[in-house]
């Protein structure tokens, strides 16, 4: 089967806005993690294979999945230029000859998860539980002939199709950032909830919250009807009797699900100041109370770990990212050279 950049389920009423809903969420939200008016707009549409992206422009990768439907995994790669990322967000100048320094990668992992747990929530056929997180985030060096290699996530080098999306993202105040975004077919529609008609997927009903409803109002001609769990327990008021009140209740919430996201409504910045224990693991060992009792001064206890691998980094122990241990001023220190995202 032949495929287009223009594939036919795109073609329909419900993809059309399905893709001004995402664009405009996504200038929207990236402009709220920027703190700053951006604009973003589509430059070209291609249809790519697996080889075509072996060899790329852009020095900086960015794996981003998600499921939908539940329990079905897409990924899309967002390739950048470390540079144009570090004007647009302010990450400052990386020392050394480095694609992106360590904090800044850091700095940056951090802006790019916000902005893929706002925009979920913010896409109502993600609801009421989306799932979306950062998977990679990976500066790509030059090989000894000066080109840059990666490779694609094997959820997209199984994909029927691949498709190459240019993006230009201007900010207010004339900083440009170019990105090519690789999408598969499937992903593409599970992205804009569509089917593989293009019609609509189904959008559970999410029932907003209604407001509380006064304990006791004057009476009026008409008497308001009781809510249908209420029904069941109003007693049978006698004529020429009057109502009491009815009793406050204390209201009930439901308890948050494994599946089901806190609300969005929170603010990072209430915990910014947090102090967290940061540690780091060189490897580890398993040595029975016999091999214990005999260590002493000078004994060696060899690790799971040979030398020169990346070394974990811990925070209240979970594993967050992994590095190569350096001197900074007599003492030692970790350069980051990976973030791990999601259990390992």
């Amino acid at each position: 089967m032949i495929k287009d950049a223009q594939p036919d389920y795109l073609d329909t009423l419900s993809a059309s806005q399905a893709i001004a809903q995402l664009h405009r969420a996504s200038q929207d939200v990236l402009a709220g993690v920027a703190d700053r008016k951006l604009e973003v707009s589509l430059v070209s549409r291609d249809l790519v294979s697996i080889g075509d992206l072996s060899i790329v422009e852009l020095n900086v990768l960015i794996e981003l999945q998600f499921e939908h439907p539940k329990d079905v995994l897409h990924s899309v790669v967002l390739l950048s230029d470390a540079q144009e990322l570090s004007e647009l967000f302010a990450l400052g100048k990386p020392d050394g000859g480095e694609i992106l320094a360590a904090d800044a990668l850091l700095r940056l992992g951090d802006i790019i998860s916000s902005f893929v747990d706002t925009l979920a929530g913010d896409l109502p056929w993600f609801q009421p539980a989306p799932r979306a997180w950062l998977a990679n985030l990976d500066p790509i060096a030059p090989d000894a002939a000066g080109q840059l290699h990666c490779d694609m996530p094997p959820s997209l080098a199984a994909e029927t199709a691949l498709f190459s999306l240019r993006l230009e993202v201007v900010a207010d105040s004339g900083e440009v950032c170019h990105m090519q975004a690789i999408i598969g077919e499937t992903g593409e529609q599970a992205l804009l909830g569509l089917g593989s008609d293009g019609a609509a997927a189904p959008v559970p009903n999410v029932q907003p919250l209604q407001p509380a409803q006064p304990a006791y109002s004057a009476p009026t001609p008409a008497a308001p009807s009781l809510p249908k769990q209420d029904q069941r327990q109003a007693p049978t008021q006698k004529a020429g009797t009057s109502q009491p009140p009815a009793a406050i209740q204390a209201v009930q919430f439901q308890q948050l699900g494994p599946d089901q996201p806190a609300g969005r409504g929170s603010n990072i910045d209430l915990i910014r100041d947090v102090q967290l224990r940061v540690s780091v693991e060189l490897g580890h060992a398993s040595l029975s109370v016999r091999e214990v009792l005999a260590l002493g001064n000078g004994s060696v206890v060899e690790l799971d770990r040979l030398a020169g691998e990346p070394v974990d980094v811990l925070v209240n122990d979970q594993l967050i990212a992994r590095g190569e241990v350096v001197i900074v001023d007599e003492s030692f220190g970790v350069r980051i050279t990976e973030i791990v995202r999601g259990k390992q």
